[in-house]
């Protein structure tokens, strides 16, 4: 049996406990926010990107930032 995914997501980077991408999927597909971060050394993740989706589609803005937080 194939297992779909119906919850929270997250991707670590190798290297560290922070998160690369994180996001919902619903009965397989993305839904909502998804964010994906810049891998740094600072104990609070840095977000890279955001977009939405819904039913696997891209929704609305896909915004993206510096390292230092500027879109």
């Amino acid at each position: 049996d194939t297992l779909i995914k119906d919850s929270l997501y997250i991707q670590y980077f190798e290297s560290s406990l922070i998160p690369k991408i994180k996001g919902y999927y619903k009965r397989g597909k993305k839904n909502g926010l998804w964010q994906e971060y810049f891998e740094s050394s600072d104990s609070i993740p840095k977000i890279k990107s955001e977009q939405y989706y819904n039913n696997d589609t891209l929704h609305g803005i896909y915004e993206t930032c510096t390292i230092n937080g500027f879109k």
